[in-house]
């Protein structure tokens, strides 16, 4: 995933700059007109207006529309604080950094960019003041896809493996999840801050078969990519069939198990050598008892009555689920963890030392990860706006996402000393800033027929409005 989103040279978001819409493979809130830059600049904008010199930092800015959305109006409606503002952009890659460039020429003398939040914050942890916010970044982050072994009570990894020129699923050896543990925490600990902080989809119209891309046609794989690849004879029979989510037969399961066992989940925060730290109990987001927040934890082991074995084969950031709904579990189902956005929540909030952080993405309290109707998890593709059954299919020219665990960022924030503000749909999050807009003193400006027409499309359930979701933590 980490390749086929972000390789240099054949990266789906390294690709000809292109803007998302009708052209692109999927639509963005941004995509959708300007009010959604509007409406951020008229929040953060009642964020920030007492801050001496504040900061926004955008991290992956895509092609830097809703960086000029939001600059514009402040220019237009707060000119005094858009004088005192600094726009940051975290982008790792030269060739975003361009097409960024090219879209901000009028904020030339504004906009900062900064290949690290540590540029910013000047070296120095807890140093900003401001606002640190993604928008549709985390999804897009490499996740690692797991599949529950329910003959053996345990959870194993699915790797990519070759088969011709085609890249299948294989299962993992249990062996291998342990040893490339450590390698795995490392590789997430460079993505997300430094050199994967482009990972807000940019739209590009996929190449034709033959021309570009990480292969000479559908189906193929680049030699960069296949090196990657598990070598299959190493491993255990793919699954049948080449369909992306194809794990064999599942076992039977209905809402009643949901609704029997409560999907109380608790979220454990892994090291790199494989202890345990924080343990926090939630439900769908919430703390049910702040007094074991901060507190050291048992083995995730311990926790779930599991062996000591089946612990050490979750990758380190691991979502933990009772032993209750272990029990039925269907064989084969299968989620995703994802170690790199749990340290780019992380990592950023312990740059912000006064101010916010917030992200809008897809995803998921981390309950719902295992209502009966994700059982073959959340890891999608989407090409010219339809959903490929195949995730392993066109390397390189089809966009891939998984569901954002919000309730995960919410407890690294927390761990790191951010309290909780908000988390709800976007529609909610939205609509609360439209209701101040529309008030004459707030300086929004008027309100027109385009912005209505924005804001439905923002806001309908059937839209934009409930698949988003928006977490809001401060300090």
């Amino acid at each position: 995933m980490q390749l086929a989103l972000y390789c240099p040279v054949c990266g789906f978001y390294e690709k000809e700059n292109d803007t998302p819409g009708r052209r692109g493979d999927y639509y963005t809130s941004v995509s959708v007109g300007s009010l959604f830059g509007e409406l951020l600049a008229l929040q953060f904008a009642r964020w920030i207006e007492d801050f001496p010199t504040p900061k926004i930092v955008e991290a992956g800015a895509h092609d830097g529309r809703l960086a000029a959305d939001i600059l514009r109006w402040f220019q237009s409606h707060r000119p005094e604080l858009a004088r005192r503002l600094q726009y940051w952009i975290i982008e790792p890659s030269p060739r975003r950094q361009g097409w960024q460039r090219e879209t901000l020429r009028a904020f030339d003398f504004q906009v900062r960019w900064a290949d690290h939040l540590a540029v910013v914050s000047e070296g120095h942890a807890a140093k900003l003041h401001g606002i640190i916010f993604a928008n549709e970044l985390l999804d897009a982050m490499p996740v690692h896809r797991l599949g529950w072994d329910a003959q053996r009570g345990r959870w194993f990894e699915w790797g990519v493996a070759l088969e011709g020129d085609k890249f299948v699923w294989t299962r993992m050896p249990d062996s291998s999840l342990a040893e490339n543990e450590a390698d795995a925490i490392h590789s997430s600990h460079s993505t997300p801050l430094n050199s994967g902080a482009s990972h807000l989809p940019v739209l590009s119209p996929a190449p034709s078969e033959g021309e570009g891309g990480c292969g000479p046609g559908e189906g193929r794989v680049d030699d960069e990519l296949r090196r990657s690849a598990i070598s299959k004879k190493d491993h255990e029979p793919t699954v049948a069939g080449n369909t992306g989510f194809q794990t064999g037969a599942l076992a039977p399961w209905s809402k009643a198990h949901t609704e029997r066992h409560g999907l109380t989940a608790k979220y454990v925060t892994g090291r790199a050598d494989r202890k345990v730290g924080v343990t926090s109990r939630m439900v769908h987001g919430e703390p049910k008892d702040p007094s074991v927040q901060g507190a050291t934890g048992g083995s995730m082991a311990q926790e779930a009555n599991l062996d000591s074995e089946a612990f050490h084969s979750l990758p380190s950031v691991a979502i933990d689920v009772p032993t209750e709904l272990l029990a039925v579990l269907p064989d084969g189902f299968t989620t995703e963890v994802c170690p790199a956005a749990q340290h780019w929540w992380r990592e950023a909030a312990n740059h912000l030392e006064r101010g916010r952080l917030l992200t809008l993405d897809y995803g998921l309290s981390a309950a719902d990860f295992f209502a009966p109707e994700r059982r073959t998890g959340t890891l999608r593709a989407y090409h010219r706006h339809r959903l490929v059954a195949d995730v392993l299919a066109r390397p390189g020219e089809q966009d891939l996402t998984a569901h954002v665990n919000f309730s995960a960022l919410q407890s690294q924030g927390e761990q790191s000393g951010l309290r909780t503000e908000f988390f709800d749909a976007q529609a909610r999050f939205l609509t609360d800033i439209a209701a101040h807009a529309w008030k004459p003193e707030s300086g929004f400006g008027p309100w027109t027929a385009r912005h209505t027409r924005q804001f439905q499309t923002l806001t309908h359930p059937e839209l934009m409005g409930r698949a988003f979701r928006v977490l809001i933590q401060n300090r």
